[in-house]
C-alpha cells in the first residue's frame, strides 16, 4: 500500500500538468526517477525477506550471502557507482539542466538528456556525445546568470587614436539605439581605450554584460556597426605590406639568400 501511494505521487509529479502549472525541471524528473527506482528496490527486498521469514525459511544465510554478493558487485561496478553519486550531486546543485549550453572538457554543446549515469550533449555540428558523470571534473554553463562580450578591434598604428575611439563610441551608440539589441544588454558598455600596441596596430576594447546566451547576438550586431562607422570615419585596419625585389637577370643571387645545394 505504501509503495502504491508513493509511486502514484511520483508519477503524478512527473506527468504533464493539465492545469497550467509548470512542469518539473530536468533535475526534478531525474531525482524523482532515481528515488522511485531506489524505493522499489528497497521495498521489494524487504518484502521478499519478510515473506521468506513467514514461511519458515532461515534468512540469516541469505543475508550473509547477500552481503558477500554486494561486496563482490561493488568491486566490479565502482565506476557505475561513481557515475551515479557524481550525477546525483551535480543535479542536487543544479549544475545543468536540459537545454543548457555547456562546455565539458573539449566539447561545447546543448544538453539534450540527463540520466542517472550520464549526460547527453549535442554539438552544433550535430554530433551527439554521451558523457559519464564520473568523467566530468569541471564544466562551464553559459545559461547561469549573465553573458559577457569583450570586443577588441585592431586599428592601423598611423591612424589618429581619438578619431578611432570616437568611431567606436558612435558604433556602440548606434547599437544601443537598436531596439532588438538594447533589451539584451544589461547596464552600460565599458570602454577601456587602447589595450594593446604593436609595430603595426593599436587595439581598442569595449565590453558588455548581456542576458544569458545573448552575447553572440550582441557581438554580431556590434561588429556590423563597427564596420559601418569605421568605414564612415575612414579608420583603417592594420595591413602588412611586403616588398619583393627581383634578382638581376643572369646576375648573382642576393647575399641574404642561401646558396643552392648542388644536385647529383
Amino acid at each position: 500500500m505504501g509503495w502504491t501511494i508513493l509511486a502514484s505521487l511520483i508519477e503524478n509529479r512527473l506527468a504533464s500538468d493539465i492545469h497550467g502549472r509548470p512542469l518539473p525541471s530536468a533535475r526534478t524528473r531525474t531525482l524523482l526517477t532515481l528515488f522511485r527506482n531506489a524505493l522499489a528496490v528497497i521495498i521489494s527486498t524487504i518484502t521478499i525477506m519478510i515473506v521468506l521469514s513467514e514461511i519458515g525459511v532461515n534468512i540469516a544465510p541469505l543475508l550473509a550471502g547477500a552481503g558477500a554478493l554486494g561486496l563482490a558487485i561493488s568491486f566490479g561496478s565502482q565506476t557505475l557507482v561513481k557515475d551515479i553519486i557524481t550525477g546525483v550531486f551535480i543535479q542536487f546543485e543544479n549544475g545543468m539542466n536540459t537545454g543548457d549550453l555547456v562546455t565539458i572538457g573539449p566539447l561545447t554543446g546543448t544538453v539534450e538528456r540527463m540520466s542517472i549515469r550520464s549526460v547527453g550533449v549535442r554539438q552544433d555540428t550535430g554530433a551527439y556525445h554521451i558523457i559519464p558523470w564520473s568523467s566530468i571534473t569541471t564544466f562551464a554553463n553559459f545559461v547561469r546568470g549573465i553573458g559577457s562580450v569583450v570586443a577588441n578591434y585592431d586599428v592601423d598604428r598611423h591612424e589618429d587614436a581619438d578619431k578611432a575611439n570616437q568611431a567606436l563610441k558612435d558604433a556602440v551608440t548606434a547599437l544601443m539605439q537598436t531596439e532588438d539589441i538594447r533589451g539584451l544588454i544589461i547596464g552600460e558598455p565599458t570602454f577601456a581605450g587602447i589595450v594593446g600596441l604593436t609595430n603595426t596596430a593599436f587595439t581598442l576594447r569595449v565590453s558588455f554584460t548581456t542576458l544569458p546566451l545573448k552575447q553572440w547576438t550582441v557581438r554580431f550586431a556590434l561588429d556590423s556597426q563597427v564596420k559601418k562607422h569605421f568605414d564612415l570615419a575612414n579608420v583603417r585596419a592594420p595591413v602588412q605590406t611586403y616588398q619583393i625585389l627581383p634578382a638581376p637577370v643572369g646576375g648573382p643571387l642576393p647575399d641574404s639568400l642561401p646558396p643552392r645545394e648542388p644536385t647529383i
